[in-house]
């Protein structure tokens, strides 16, 4: 099963994973409304089980309630990738410094659970493997032990992360591994797990 981004982060708060504030709109009047309730940036997110969406127009953002609302409407009347776009999901535009990956998927050939954590997010885990093999880092865990946290945090420790926030990025990993596996799913994924300027 294939869940919207509005979906999966529905469930990864309710994991106690911190997401950005954000609201599900299908209008571009409501749009406007969220935008005056943040007071600042926003995105505007087209809700469509297509990948790559932000190369195509379905990312898109505002620095007004004004432009929220046009931009809204433009984006309600698109088509991505032969979805049309019904509903937006409008967030916080967060004042990112960089962008992190980690990722719960499983190892066809091994037949075992595996972790990939990259320094590199916000683009495809597939481009980065491509490009960038350095920054990949995997591991494969036991489906009967699980993940434990001593190896939550030496995976963590390829994300170069400041002090303290390794601490942060492994309960992250472990909640997010809790989700993977209680739903015995073929993917859980954060990209971008994101750093703040504000160093959270």
């Amino acid at each position: 099963m294939r869940l919207y981004e509005f979906e999966s982060k529905k469930i990864l708060s309710s994991y106690s994973i911190p997401v950005p504030k954000g609201r599900v709109v299908t209008s571009s009047q409501e749009a406007r409304i969220f935008a005056q309730e943040v007071a600042g940036p926003i995105a505007l997110k087209a809700q469509v089980l297509a990948t790559g969406r932000g190369k195509v127009g379905g990312v898109r953002f505002a620095e007004s309630p004004q432009e929220a609302e046009q931009v809204a409407q433009e984006m309600l009347k698109a088509e991505i990738q032969g979805y049309a776009v019904k509903s937006l999901l409008v967030e916080e535009r967060l004042d990112i410094e960089r962008e992190l990956y980690v990722g719960c998927t499983y190892d066809e050939v091994k037949k075992t659970p595996l972790i990939i954590c990259s320094s590199l997010g916000g683009v495809d885990i597939n481009e980065v493997s491509r490009k960038h093999p350095e920054k990949i880092h995997k591991s494969s865990i036991s489906s009967f032990m699980g993940l434990q946290p001593y190896k939550a945090w030496e995976l963590v420790q390829n994300l170069d992360l400041p002090a303290k926030l390794p601490w942060a990025a492994q309960a992250i990993l472990l909640k997010l591994w809790g989700f993977f596996s209680q739903f015995d799913a073929v993917l859980a994924e954060i990209n971008p797990l994101v750093l703040t300027s504000r160093g959270e």
